[in-house]
């Protein structure tokens, strides 16, 4: 049977035009909306210049400057990152993962809700499903600083596990060198002891978790996208 020349052509291009966006995706491309940009101020998705009201992406790098910030609203879970921070978010349960790879970013979450941050090899979850507020920075690649500014964090490495109590700050020595690790501050003893893994916990502080912690959280209150 003969196919008219007009007819094979039109089909062709068709097909062609089914399979363009297909192939233009590049593999492994962020193609899943995560959430929401709600503040920015110096700050980038990617290579692009982070806006108000910006999608962000299952994958997508954020970077703030010097002097930025950028605050992401993911269904009931918020993340701000604090100037000279990066992060990349993910999709992750209820909520949001993000691996921070520098600076300083302040997690919320709702009652039900939840956040999923790795840092340094740990892994850092709401301890129980009630509003949670935690502030965590990457100092570098052996030791974060942890604070549980509204309930409790639970921090995973390896096979260890350990729970910061709300309103606690944390400093957290991951593998470190032989010589002995500076003290912790005068009057504030270690209620962690060192894990068999190698990480060495140490109170820094008790934190004020009255006027401070509503303002974090008048800040982060929940918002979907």
């Amino acid at each position: 049977m003969r196919i008219p020349v007009k007819s094979l052509g039109a089909a062709l291009i068709a097909l062609a035009l089914v399979q363009a966006p297909v192939m233009a995706a590049p593999a492994g491309s962020a193609t899943s909306a995560l959430g929401v940009i709600l503040q920015t101020d110096h700050a980038n998705i990617g290579s692009g210049l982070a806006s108000n009201g910006a999608t962000v992406f299952d994958g997508d790098t954020l970077v703030t400057g010097n002097n930025g910030q950028l605050r992401v609203g993911v269904g009931t879970s918020q993340a701000y990152l604090l100037p000279s921070s990066s992060a990349t978010v993910h999709q992750a349960g209820q909520g949001f993962g993000a691996t921070l790879t520098g600076g300083t970013v302040i997690l919320s979450s709702a009652e039900g809700g939840s956040f999923r941050l790795v840092a340094d090899g740990a892994v850092i979850r709401p301890n129980t499903p009630a509003a949670t507020s935690g502030q965590i920075t990457r100092v570098g690649p052996s030791e974060l600083l942890l604070t549980a500014r509204k309930g409790s964090l639970e921090v995973s490495i390896d096979d260890e596990t350990r729970t910061v109590p709300e309103g606690t700050s944390v400093r957290m020595l991951i593998d470190p060198p032989d010589a002995a690790a500076p003290p912790a501050a005068p009057g504030s003893p270690s209620v962690f002891s060192a894990g068999s893994n190698h990480v060495v916990w140490f109170v820094l502080a008790i934190v004020a978790v009255g006027v401070t912690v509503g303002i974090i959280e008048a800040t982060l209150s929940p918002s979907k996208p």
